[in-house]
């Protein structure tokens, strides 16, 4: 007859306490939650942008968590394309091979071929808005002939999109003219000149 043991935590721990944990000198290793709904694939690709809010002008980041649910490889075909007015930056931390497009300054991000082992694959874009607005968009992705779309881990349902906002700047912005002039045009080798700077 096999026995079971149930852990309950006496208080609510910040770090991700299923992954490792002791009771005394035994040591525990859990498996990562399953979503809170599946897929014919076992593929999930949750979206979230931060800060969410920022200026006009400042970048944010987005995370992409990609979970493999299966014990072995899973090769998929991503896109995220944003919404107008909003591009990818310079920096893409990126851990999945596969093809990846030029995507600076473009409003596209797409990996073909990208091999995503069991467990929890991370990365992550930098993204700048070129006018004030309120967007939601959500990455696409393919494993075989079946769709999907990314969620945000935060909410419980499947397919939500990620939020993100850019405001109006509220940096102050100086509007200065300075002009220089001198009293004399020449002036000799003791003499003394002026100078006035407006």
């Amino acid at each position: 007859m096999g026995s079971s043991l149930t852990y309950k935590p006496a208080q609510t721990y910040p770090s991700l306490w299923w992954q490792e944990f002791s009771i005394g000198n035994i040591k525990f290793k859990g498996q990562q939650p399953a979503p809170t709904y599946t897929n014919a694939d076992g593929i999930y690709i949750f979206k979230e942008v931060s800060p969410n809010t920022v200026e006009l002008g400042e970048e944010q980041t987005v995370d992409f968590k990609i979970e493999n649910n299966n014990c072995s490889n899973k090769t998929i075909n991503f896109s995220d394309i944003l919404p107008n007015g909003v591009f990818v930056g310079d920096t893409l931390i990126i851990q999945p091979n596969g093809t990846v497009n030029s995507y600076k300054d473009s409003n596209t991000l797409t990996i073909t071929n990208a091999v995503i082992a069991p467990g929890i694959t991370n990365m992550s874009i930098k993204i700048k808005a070129n006018a004030i607005g309120n967007y939601l968009n959500q990455a696409t992705f393919t494993v075989g002939s079946n769709s999907y779309t990314s969620d945000l881990e935060s909410t419980s349902l499947a397919n939500d999109k990620s939020p993100y906002n850019v405001i109006a700047s509220t940096k102050l912005i100086a509007n200065i003219d300075v002009s220089k002039s001198v009293s004399v045009p020449d002036i000799g080798q003791d003499g003394i000149i002026d100078i006035h700077i407006i």
